[in-house]
């Protein structure tokens, strides 16, 4: 499985010289598998991503973590989903009272978008995912199981938590987790043993005082949640949109101390494992 980030931020973008090393595009992530794509959140990053790779496939499948603005502000710019010789696949949950597919297709009325949904032509299929939902893909090499999970740690939506598993190889993608002090026990038994905890620590210790209830987890909190699942390496993502690179560095200098194999997302990072 190739990883690669397009987009670390969390929020909003941010851009200027303080930030070129970790980037500024909020929430995407492509998983390569074999000769399959998928792409997990549509923030901005999601538009360098189509500039740079989507000519490479036909058909795309996007998981959705949740529907928060940040997480979608790239979905309407995606070329695929207008292209008639593309497939992309959605996937999602029922936040609240409306589906996913219910909140993409609002951000496209007619007051908010030039085009609405219906011009997504590209559009292959709509799946609707339920608590510990799971699909298998038999693939030549392996097979390929993908696991959503859906945490109640994110106000006024929810989020999925994501894993894949291929070959003896995981990982697990964990954005927009509020965890708490001793750790978040369903994340931890889900991400049991993993090779890479991908982890919400949009906060240090400092700034969660101020920021309880907002849906995010600390550096150290995404520390406990790792140490207790015995996760090989632990990213942080959903930086903070006031931590410039400076500052980004520091703490995970300082994070190191507690746990070595800690690393944080940056742009254009890629993982294989």
């Amino acid at each position: 499985m190739k990883i690669k980030f397009w987009g670390v931020r969390g929020s909003h973008t941010v851009s200027g010289i303080d930030f070129l090393k970790y980037g500024g595009n909020t929430t995407c992530l492509s998983v390569e598998v074999e000769d399959k794509i998928f792409l997990i959140d549509a923030g901005s990053g999601i538009i360098n991503f189509d500039i740079e790779e989507s000519y490479k496939y036909n058909e795309f499948n996007m998981l959705f973590t949740h529907v928060h603005i940040d997480h979608l502000q790239g979905f309407m710019f995606f070329n695929p989903l207008y292209s008639h010789s593309k497939k992309v696949n959605l996937f999602g949950p029922v936040f609240g009272n409306k589906s996913f597919y219910e909140s993409i297709k609002g951000l496209m009325e007619s007051n908010l978008f030039p085009v609405g949904i219906e011009a997504m032509v590209g559009i292959n299929s709509i799946n609707i995912l339920q608590n510990n939902w799971e699909k298998e893909y038999v693939l030549k090499e392996g097979k390929l199981n993908i696991q959503a999970k859906i945490l109640n740690v994110h106000p006024r939506s929810g989020v999925v938590v994501y894993k894949f598993s291929y070959n003896n190889k995981s990982f697990v993608f964990a954005t927009d987790v509020e965890s708490k002090e001793g750790g978040l026990e369903e994340l931890v038994e889900f991400s049991k043993g993993t090779d890479l905890l991908i982890h919400d620590g949009q906060y240090n210790d400092n700034e969660y005082i101020k920021k309880i209830g907002w849906g995010h987890s600390t550096i150290n909190m995404a520390i406990t949640n790792a140490k207790l699942s015995n996760s090989k390496i632990l990213c942080i993502t959903h930086h903070d949109i006031y931590k410039n690179d400076k500052s980004l560095d520091e703490e995970l200098e300082k994070s190191k101390q507690d746990y070595p194999s800690i690393i944080f997302a940056r742009e254009n990072l890629e993982i294989k494992i």
